[in-house]
């Protein structure tokens, strides 16, 4: 699915509803295209996308979480236990 040999990539996210092979509906959609070192598209992806806040959010009320075919920007474990206070050294459920 993702090329393995890429220099560099650029999303852009698409205010298109994205469904995926298990039918899950995502509001938006992430094209994202990978770059050779030479700047030239050598692949293209799209993906559904989903907020940060969203996937904190089910983390954090243990809701079933899904990301197949999914793109998530700047997840950050350490930034999600900040946001809910919780230590640095707890371990997260995250409920697949």
């Amino acid at each position: 699915m993702f090329p393995t040999n890429f220099y560099t990539f650029k999303i852009k996210l698409k205010d298109k509803s994205y469904c995926t092979s298990e039918n899950i509906i995502y509001k938006q959609t992430a094209a994202i295209s990978f770059y050779n070192e030479y700047n030239q598209e050598i692949s293209y992806v799209e993906l559904g996308y989903i907020q940060i806040e969203e996937v904190y959010n089910k983390i954090n009320q243990k809701e079933p979480l899904n990301l197949n075919e999914v793109f998530i920007e700047n997840f950050s474990i350490s930034d999600y236990k900040n946001k809910f206070g919780i230590n640095l050294s707890e371990n997260i459920e995250i409920i697949g």
